[in-house]
């Protein structure tokens, strides 16, 4: 029933958006919401250094490809007896870019193939497909739609990956998703819903054999609303609601191969949140929210998490020449570690990205997450940082190195496995 209430409670917000939408004036003025008077250095466009794209009709298609190799000292995420391996990238790209007057239609296949020199049984691919469109339907006025499908491979270092597994753990993920917008005047009203389903393939395990992962999977679906209004065209106001209804495929104690499998994770949640959305010339860019979220779970040993919602990117502009990007979030998650039912997550990160040449980017960045844990005693602290370069020398061919340092301790009665992980990369990009 709940997944039923949500469901219809979402289509109504986006249909009564898009006939409010239909029903304004096709006049109305020019957009007050408009985010392009400051450009990252990211962002920035690099005449003769940006790759053009292959005509194909009313199409723009932007083929890449890139090789790399990538070196790890922990290529497990392992607390002792770290193994070291050098892993081999190979990834290519599609992507099409309709270039009507109105309307917008885009469309992208990936692939990414991971080979490892010593530790083969690591070796795996990934690829995905995807799509999105816009319809415009009157001046301030459109809607729009996509789908997107994964096959993916989860990282050795995810907390819900079983510590003893021989291969990692392969899934699919599957999304759509909708949304409508009307602007008129100071005012913009916008609705979204959504699906993500997420389904996992068994593995090989050391203790327990083929181990089905059967338990994990999950299906997603959330709406929201969100009504802005603009105080200038550069600073907005704006309040949203949001609701999101999450269900586990596989209910507790039905299987015995499944020792994580004791908890109801079925759950639905909503958040509610102001905020504001800026765009300072020759200062800074973004948007910052604070609001309430809370997350209640079938289980009734599982408590109810709640907390402060937060959501800021914040992009300043010391100079022309360098942008520093500043993010703060604040969700709750799901998991399937152990009898936890889901997790507080906080995320906090910094960016900054140096243009010292046209065709030169130096970069580095440092992120910390802390994962609190419902249902048992236990806090993850995670911290990540880099440094980087990014070359291109000409329209066709660039260039990427880094290097990059994880590191994961857990605290509490149960605390879950820690590591630390060093990659040195090198990357040739070719965009055709």
């Amino acid at each position: 029933m709940r997944l039923k209430l949500l469901r219809s409670s979402s289509c109504a917000v986006l249909f009564a958006t898009a006939a409010v939408a239909a029903a304004g004036s096709a006049a109305a003025q020019d957009t007050s919401f408009a985010r392009d008077h400051n450009v990252g250095v990211r962002d920035r466009r690099f005449p003769g250094y940006d790759a053009l794209g292959l005509r194909a009709g009313s199409f723009l298609l932007f083929p890449w490809a890139e090789a790399g190799v990538v070196w790890s000292d922990n290529i497990f995420a392992t607390p002792v007896d770290e193994q070291s391996d050098t892993v081999l990238t190979l990834s290519a790209a599609l992507r099409a870019q309709s270039q009507w007057s109105r309307h917008a239609l885009n469309g992208f296949v990936e692939f990414n193939n991971l080979q490892y020199m010593d530790f083969t049984d690591e070796s795996h691919a990934e690829w995905g497909v995807g799509a999105d469109g816009r319809l415009d339907l009157a001046r301030g006025t459109n809607v729009s739609a996509g789908a997107q499908y994964h096959e993916l491979v989860q990282p050795r270092s995810d907390a819900s990956t079983p510590v003893d597994a021989l291969e990692p753990v392969t899934y699919n993920l599957a999304t759509y998703n909708g949304s409508a917008s009307h602007e008129v005047g100071r005012f913009r009203l916008g609705g979204d819903i959504g699906w993500s389903g997420y389904r996992y393939d068994a593995v090989q395990t050391l203790f327990n054999g083929l181990q089905s992962q059967s338990y994990r999977n999950e299906d997603v679906f959330y709406g929201g609303v969100r009504l802005d209004y603009a105080l200038s065209p550069a600073v907005a106001v704006y309040g949203s609601v949001r609701g999101n209804d999450r269900s586990f495929q596989q209910q507790p104690n039905l299987t015995d191969d499944n020792p994580q499998n004791d908890v109801d994770r079925d759950s639905s949640g909503w958040d509610v949140g102001v905020g504001v959305d800026f765009d300072l010339t020759h200062a800074a860019r973004g948007h910052i929210l604070i609001g309430y979220l809370e997350q209640d779970y079938e289980d009734p040993d599982a408590t109810t998490t709640d907390g402060l919602a937060m959501d800021a990117w914040v992009e300043w502009f010391p100079t022309q020449m360098t942008t520093v990007t500043l993010s703060a979030d604040q969700s709750i998650n799901d998991t399937t570690v152990g009898d936890a039912a889901g997790t507080l997550t906080t995320a906090l990160g910094i960016r900054v990205d140096h243009e010292l040449r046209r065709n030169l980017i130096l970069w580095g960045r440092a992120n910390w997450a802390q994962d609190d844990y419902d249902g048992i005693s236990r806090v993850d602290d995670r911290v990540d940082y880099g440094v980087g370069a990014d070359l291109k020398f000409n329209r066709l061919v660039a260039a990427r190195i880094s290097f990059q340092h994880f590191d994961r301790t857990s605290s509490g009665g149960d605390p879950g496995f820690e590591y630390t992980e060093d990659r040195f990369g090198a990357v040739l990009v070719l965009h055709p």
